[in-house]
């Protein structure tokens, strides 16, 4: 009886240190994965419009493609002249266009044009 007791005894602990590995590895893969596909900010900072305000943006490169852009704009503010600015969160994804000065870049935001440099 005691060897029988043993026995179970040493398959019921082998099989809970084997859950526990695969149980390990399955998470660290499940990780990995997930920070692998996510995209990688390429440049991020204030755009600013014409006299109207800025965006605050985050651009990454888009996939598979030759210097092409995209832009997430998360936070709008409104410069006022004549009294306190007013700042509103947003969530666009916008296209980064080539501006025709060198090295500037610009997103279109509700009919304005931000400009920025990377």
């Amino acid at each position: 009886m005691k060897k029988i007791l043993l026995i179970v005894v040493a398959v019921f602990s082998f099989a809970i240190v084997e859950a526990a590995e695969i149980s390990n590895t399955a998470a660290n893969y499940t990780n990995s994965e997930t920070t692998a596909n996510a995209p990688a900010v390429y440049w991020s900072g204030w755009a600013r419009g014409n006299n109207s305000g800025k965006l605050y943006i985050k651009v990454y490169r888009s996939a598979n493609t030759c210097d092409s852009f995209y832009a997430e704009a998360t936070k709008h503010e409104i410069i006022n002249l004549n009294g306190p600015n007013r700042s509103y969160d947003i969530n666009e994804t916008l296209a980064v266009k080539n501006g025709s000065r060198s090295g500037r870049y610009y997103v279109t935001y509700d009919g304005i044009d931000y400009y920025f440099s990377m």
